[in-house]
């Protein structure tokens, strides 16, 4: 190989350092702050996945006609303890990791992540089941009550995963430099246009895997789609999943707004 000569290589790194100062410099986020902004997202996922999981265990006690209380009280916050102790776990943790103070952008608490959760979870209940007492809606003999527990469970998994896809491209975005503000992390992470999911998990869980079992547990033994799902009102198959994933889409913003202080029109983004 050639040597270059000297004046030809000091021309080069001249031009080189000329470059890298005129190129608009990036101040990374730090890794506390970075590890702050994931404790909290993360600490919000949890409790939403625990407060699932009663809420689901509660509507198969009541369907099966082995639940004592009245079903609005078994799912009210707090009940059962788990939730509670989850609730605590999380917030401690995010003081902990935080030092007791939130970061400089995102989330302006430490705290609320877990009170969001919670009403996510209940709402997100409402926008499927509708407004009305649960236990009117909720069906007590097969096929209704078979089709209505298996798509309870790929609501609150088709949840978790845009929850988990979304703390994830978060923490990868601050990571690797991509994300240092909230207008950043809205658009990597929100509005993108979907969210980014680089292993098709979104997709599985939130429309082929629910599509599959409408067909199979509900349209197929004659379940009326419409009456056992009266928050979406959807007769047809397609339309009954399109409105599990808006749901879950709808939860995921509104976490990510009042978490992480994005500015996104929820109203819009479920659309």
């Amino acid at each position: 190989m050639a040597h270059l000569n000297p004046s030809v290589r000091l021309w080069i790194l001249v031009t080189a350092l000329a470059m890298l100062a005129s190129s608009p410099a990036r101040a990374l986020v730090s890794v506390d702050e970075r590890r702050c902004i994931d404790e909290v997202n993360k600490g919000g996922r949890k409790v939403s996945l625990v407060q699932n999981k009663a809420i689901q265990s509660c509507v198969r006690f009541f369907s099966r006609g082995l639940l004592a209380d009245p079903l609005d009280l078994c799912m009210a916050e707090g009940i059962p303890p788990k939730v509670t102790i989850n609730v605590d776990k999380a917030a401690a943790r995010a003081a902990k990791v935080c030092d007791g103070l939130p970061p400089s952008f995102g989330p302006f608490s430490i705290t609320d992540q877990t009170t969001v959760a919670v009403q996510g979870s209940f709402d997100l209940l409402q926008d499927v089941f509708g407004p009305t007492p649960i236990d009117t809606v909720i069906a007590t003999a097969d096929p209704e009550r078979r089709c209505q527990a298996t798509l309870l469970k790929d609501l609150h998994k088709c949840e978790d995963t845009r929850l988990k896809e979304f703390r994830k491209c978060v923490r990868d975005g601050i990571k690797f430099g991509q994300i240092e503000n909230e207008e950043e992390m809205e658009l990597l992470c929100l509005q993108s246009p979907d969210q980014i999911e680089p292993r098709a998990k979104i997709t599985a869980n939130c429309l082929s895997k629910p599509a599959s079992h409408v067909a199979g547990r509900c349209t197929s033994p004659g379940v009326a789609l419409a009456a056992a799902f009266p928050g979406c009102g959807q007769a047809d198959s397609a339309g009954l999943v399109s409105c599990i994933d808006s749901a879950a889409r709808c939860r995921l913003c509104n976490f990510a707004v009042e978490v992480d202080a994005l500015l996104t029109d929820c109203d819009l983004y479920d659309d």
